[in-house]
């Protein structure tokens, strides 16, 4: 098995050189296909021999590899096998930081979703955060703190679920446990700015959707109202200009539409509402292009969108 191993690896590295070869990348693409069960393989091999450093190693740089050139055939089969996000959770838990494949927290930020979020320690999150100390790869680095976005959005939004339903016992014990990944990001305020804003404006390579949420938490708290600048809040202004107009997703777009919101509330903002006019011209353009045939917005959108308008009538009443 190591050796077939092997030999996929060294075909996803002369793809990295040859990328104009069609034969090469049509072999690679039929042989992924499901029925095969290829990636499948893959993926049981590593749950299955967790504990051996470097045949893990390998493995993660293979479906590393596939998923960066087949992303629609092989991510969909990664996610299929739910034990998976929990398996790499444990490698990294489990592994020393000099053993520590990237590659694992590359791949963990693709199958990363609100379900892995039960899969985290505070083992885990201390491993990760640790390992910022280590990791010189700025894509690493990035995955790493990608992975931390999504773990605070996650965790928020567990609270506010317990919150909607107003259930006792688990609601005040989950109220009482402490963000980690949101005091990471307050602890090492100049770091974490830097990087948030950064994997927000590289738009779906990090998780866009998780950034703009981890946004939108950090501005909402009392404690952090005060993290982004006048500088930031305009970047952010940009990308989400730039961004609603190509988003394809609803609920990405709905939180496009809610960070917007929660700009403009935004005491430093008010001072100087920048792009304002352009903001309130792409909003009507969202309304005057509503296509009805295709279901128009989803109920979050519209409630956004309602939102933004009554703030538009308060500026211009100022």
């Amino acid at each position: 098995m190591e050796s077939q191993i092997e030999q996929l690896y060294q075909v996803l590295v002369r793809l990295d050189t040859e990328r104009d070869n069609k034969d090469l990348y049509s072999w690679l693409e039929n042989i992924c296909q499901k029925q095969f069960g290829l990636v499948d393989s893959l993926v049981a091999n590593f749950i299955d021999n967790i504990e051996e450093v470097e045949f893990s190693k390998k493995l993660l740089k293979v479906m590393r590899k596939l998923n960066e050139n087949l992303p629609d055939l092989v991510l969909k089969q990664f996610l299929n096998n739910q034990r998976f996000p929990g398996a790499i959770v444990k490698y990294l838990e489990n592994t020393d930081l000099k053993d520590m494949a990237g590659d694992a927290f590359i791949l963990l930020v693709n199958v990363f979703n609100d379900t892995t979020i039960d899969h985290v320690s505070e083992k885990f999150l201390k491993q990760l955060i640790s390992s910022l100390e280590f990791i010189t790869d700025e894509n690493t680095q990035n995955a790493l703190v990608s992975i931390l976005i999504v773990i605070c959005a996650g965790h928020e939004k567990k609270k506010e679920k317990l919150e909607e339903t107003m259930t006792s016992e688990n609601y005040g014990n989950l109220t009482h446990e402490p963000n980690l990944a949101f005091k990471e990001f307050m602890d090492r305020e100049d770091f974490y700015r830097k990087k948030l804003l950064y994997l927000t404006n590289r738009g779906n390579v990090y998780r866009f959707d998780k950034c703009l949420e981890c946004l939108n938490i950090i501005m909402k708290k009392e404690e952090s109202k005060e993290y982004f600048n006048i500088n930031d809040l305009n970047l952010m202004i940009d990308i989400c200009l730039r961004e609603i107009q190509r988003e394809k997703k609803a609920q990405t777009r709905a939180q496009i539409l809610r960070l917007m919101n929660t700009i403009i509330e935004n005491a430093k903002y008010k001072q100087y509402p920048y792009k304002l006019d352009d903001i309130k011209d792409t909003i009507n353009e969202l309304i005057l292009y509503e296509d009805e045939s295709t279901g128009g917005y989803s109920m979050k959108e519209k409630e956004w969108i309602m939102k933004l308008n009554i703030k538009f009538q308060v500026y211009n009443l100022q």
